[in-house]
């Protein structure tokens, strides 16, 4: 199970009050770090599709809620998601996926959907925000849904251009510019916000989507401390092992203040 953990960044896990579930797409990290948590501190949590039911996903939320006092769960799916045209083609016979995606992700909406648009604006919203409500049981919880539309965020024209990376770690109630920042000092190579893919917890099938359906080729492995390094490892080694990694450059990272408490170097 990968437990969340709270930031290095000076934020009390004690704090924490908020999950934030959504898509991986790297469209969306900016308003994901600013939506609507003026007054909270919170959790985030990422996949394809912002697929409540995936099992790691699960385990998460199950994690967070049993660890933090949680009053307040933002689910934000969007449209235009890639997650959800893989989800419509493979179901309308256009595509063959790997088994272990079509029982994470794909199976679920079998039977559901019109068409995409019906996917994006009705059934994913409102299936993900169902099972939501399941695993919250009897807890006083408020949960709101808003469905993103990349359409009217302010994405650089070039980011089709960009060099797409996939930034996998566990949940932490991070910002992504912070994560970001420390991945680029520590490799030397910019991780920037708009094109970075970020999928926490790490789950097999989204980054199986990240890397043989959306091409990405950089894979970053982040640890926000040295007692999640060695389980980044070993995630990082069992996909190498599936060929999931084939043809990616993959990468485990530290942030440097960290490396330095350590080695002292």
């Amino acid at each position: 199970m990968h437990s969340v953990n709270h930031s290095n960044h000076g934020i009390p896990a004690s704090e924490v009050n908020t999950l934030i579930i959504s898509c991986m797409d790297g469209r969306l990290n900016g308003i994901i770090d600013e939506y609507g948590i003026e007054n909270s501190v919170a959790i985030r949590l990422r996949n394809a599709g912002a697929n409540v039911s995936e099992p790691e996903m699960e385990k998460s939320i199950r994690s967070a809620l049993e660890e933090y006092d949680i009053k307040r769960i933002m689910l934000l799916p969007h449209l235009n998601c890639g997650a959800m045209g893989l989800v419509d083609s493979t179901l309308t016979g256009l595509k063959s996926i790997d088994p272990r995606v079509y029982s994470d992700l794909v199976q679920q909406y079998k039977g559901t959907f019109v068409d995409r648009k019906d996917l994006e604006e009705r059934v994913n919203p409102d299936m993900q925000f169902d099972r939501l409500k399941e695993l919250i049981g009897k807890r006083e919880i408020f949960i709101s849904l808003s469905t993103l539309d990349p359409a009217g965020l302010s994405v650089p024209a070039d980011y089709a251009d960009h060099e797409h990376t996939l930034f996998v770690t566990k949940p932490y109630a991070s910002r992504c510019e912070f994560m970001f920042e420390d991945a680029t000092e520590a490799t030397g190579k910019e991780v920037k916000i708009w094109g970075t893919y970020v999928v926490q917890p790490p789950d097999e099938s989204s980054i199986r989507i990240a890397v043989e359906n959306l091409g990405i080729k950089r894979v970053i492995f982040f640890a926000e401390n040295q007692s999640d390094l060695h389980e980044m490892e070993h995630i990082r080694k069992g996909l190498e092992k599936k060929g999931i990694l084939n043809g990616t450059n993959a990468s485990i990272v530290l942030p440097n203040h960290i490396k330095k408490k350590v080695t002292g170097f």
